[in-house]
C-alpha cells in the first residue's frame, strides 16, 4: 500500500534499553589483565568528485568530497575564471575528479575538432586533450564519465547512422577503444539519457538503437543487451549491482530494475523518469509527485512504493542534491498574479528520504535549477524579479543542513535563460553556460 506523506511530524516511540552486557575485553581491562584490542580501521574520507553529469552513477548531484566550499566561506565565493565556447555536449554539467574538470569541446566551426578536454579547476587553464571526431562526424550530446582512468563518453553519427562508446585513457592520453552500433532506424537523441555509466568493470549506456548495453571496462567488449520502448522517453541511473530504468510515462510508466552482470529484469515499481539513488531508496518524479521505491526490491516482481509525497500539480517539480538522509527538490507552486502576470513562486525544500516528511522549504523567485550538493552547501540557479520589476537570474547558495532559509550567498548569474547547469568539485563552482557558451569557475578567494 502507497503511504502519502503530508508533511507532517511524526512521533517516535520510545524504546526501553536492555542492560549491556560486558564485553570480555572490558573485563580483561578491569582485571588488569592487559589484553590489546586490535585497532579498528579508520574510515576513509569520500573522494572529492563529480565523476558524471549527474554527479555520479546515482544521479544524486552530490559531490560528498568537496571541503574546499564550506558554508562557513561560501558567502566569499567569487568568479575566479573563465572558458569561452567550452560546450558541445547540450548543457551538460562537467565532470571533476580531484583538481581536474573534464569536459567536451567543439567550436561552432567546419574546421575544429570534437575534442575531450581535461582542465584544472582553480584556473581553468587546459591540462591535455584528446581529439574524438573531426568535425561533424560525429555528435557528443551526454558528457563525460570517469571509470578509474578511463573518461568514457556516447556519441551518435548524422542521421541515425550509428551510435557508440569511446573511452580515453586519462593517463596515457589516447583512446582506449571504441564500441559501435548500428542504429536500426534514423533516429534523434530525443528525450532519453545517453549518458553513461559506469561501476569498476562495466559501462552502460542507452543508445539511438533503443538498446540499455553494458560494455567490459577493459577492452570494450559487449557484454550483455537488452531492448527498451523509449516511445515516452529513457532515464537510468546504476545502483550496488543494478541498474533502474525508467520511462517518461504514457504507455509505459514505472521504473524496472535490472541486474547490472546480466542484464536480468528483477523487478518493476511505480515512478517515473530520470531514478535518483539515495542510499537505500530509488526516488523519482511523476511530475506532480515524488515516489519512493526500495532499491533492493521487494522479494516479488512488482514492488509498492515505500511512499508518495504530492506538490502542486504541474510545477516543474525536479529532484536533485540526494544522499542516504535527505533529498532536495524544486518546484513552483500557485502564487497571486503580481503586475508582469507571474503566478507561480519557485520553491526548494529538504525532505528526508526515509519517510518523505518535509525537513526545510524557503520560496526563492520564480524558477530555480535542480539543486547541487557540494559537501555541506546546496546550490541553485534561480530566475527572479528585481525589484524594478526586471527578470534576472542569480545563483544562491544554502546551507545543507539545518532550518535557516537565509542565503549563505548570492551571486549575480552571467548568463539569463536556460538551460544552464552547475557542479561542484574541486574547490570550485562550475557553471555552464549554453548562449554563450562557457563553462565558468568561482572559488573562494585564496584556496
Amino acid at each position: 500500500m502507497t503511504a502519502v506523506v503530508d508533511g507532517s511530524s511524526t512521533t517516535t516511540r520510545a524504546v526501553r534499553r536492555k542492560p549491556v552486557r560486558r564485553s570480555a575485553a572490558l573485563l580483561a581491562l578491569a582485571l588488569g589483565l592487559g589484553l590489546v584490542l586490535p585497532a579498528l580501521p579508520a574510515v576513509a574520507a569520500p573522494a572529492n568528485a563529480w565523476s558524471s553529469p549527474s554527479g555520479g552513477s546515482g544521479n544524486a548531484l552530490h559531490n560528498a568530497g568537496e571541503a574546499t566550499i564550506t558554508p562557513g566561506n561560501a558567502g566569499r565565493v567569487a568568479r575566479a575564471w573563465t572558458v569561452t565556447a567550452a560546450n558541445a555536449s547540450g548543457g551538460q554539467r562537467p565532470t571533476v575528479v580531484g583538481d581536474v574538470v573534464y569536459y567536451l569541446h567543439r567550436y561552432h566551426s567546419s574546421t575544429d575538432p570534437s575534442t575531450l578536454v581535461a582542465a584544472s579547476t582553480r584556473t581553468g587553464a587546459r591540462l591535455w586533450q584528446v581529439t574524438l571526431s573531426r568535425p561533424n562526424d560525429l555528435f557528443f550530446l551526454d558528457g563525460v564519465t570517469v571509470s578509474g582512468k578511463l573518461a568514457l563518453v556516447s556519441y551518435q553519427q548524422p542521421r541515425g547512422a550509428g551510435a557508440g562508446l569511446i573511452a580515453v585513457d586519462t593517463t596515457t592520453r589516447r583512446i582506449a577503444w571504441t564500441s559501435a552500433v548500428a542504429a536500426n532506424s534514423a533516429q534523434s537523441y530525443a528525450w532519453s539519457t545517453h549518458q553513461v555509466y559506469a561501476d569498476a568493470t562495466r559501462a552502460y549506456v542507452y543508445l539511438s538503437d533503443h538498446t540499455l548495453s553494458a560494455y567490459r571496462l577493459t577492452d570494450g567488449k559487449l557484454q550483455w543487451t537488452v531492448r527498451l520502448d523509449d516511445r515516452q522517453g529513457v532515464g537510468i541511473a546504476l545502483g550496488s549491482g543494478v541498474l533502474y530504468v525508467g520511462y517518461g510515462g504514457g504507455r509505459i510508466p514505472g521504473i524496472t530494475a535490472f541486474d547490472a552482470a546480466t542484464g536480468r529484469r528483477l523487478w518493476t515499481g511505480p515512478g517515473q523518469g530520470t531514478p535518483v539513488v539515495a542510499g537505500d531508496r530509488v526516488l523519482s518524479s511523476t511530475g506532480a509527485s515524488l515516489v519512493a521505491l526500495k532499491a533492493g526490491g521487494c522479494g516479488a516482481s512488482t514492488c509498492p512504493a515505500l511512499w508518495t509525497r504530492s506538490f502542486p500539480s504541474g510545477t516543474d517539480l525536479t529532484v536533485g542534491a540526494a544522499d542516504g538522509t535527505s533529498v532536495h527538490v524544486t518546484y513552483r507552486k500557485p502564487a497571486p498574479a503580481n503586475p508582469y502576470g507571474d503566478r507561480y513562486a519557485g520553491v526548494i525544500a529538504r525532505l528526508s528520504v526515509a519517510s518523505g516528511a518535509q525537513q526545510w522549504s524557503t520560496t526563492l523567485g520564480d524558477y530555480s535549477t535542480p539543486a547541487v550538493r557540494g559537501g555541506n552547501v546546496v546550490w541553485v540557479i534561480n530566475e527572479y524579479r528585481t525589484q524594478a520589476g526586471v527578470l534576472s537570474s542569480r545563483i544562491l547558495g544554502f546551507t545543507a543542513t539545518g532550518t535557516s532559509t537565509s542565503a549563505l550567498v548570492s551571486l549575480p548569474a552571467q548568463q539569463r535563460g536556460f538551460p544552464q547547469t552547475l557542479t561542484v568539485g574541486g574547490g570550485t563552482l562550475l557553471n555552464e553556460t549554453n548562449v554563450p557558451q562557457q563553462l565558468i569557475g568561482y572559488r573562494v578567494p585564496g584556496t
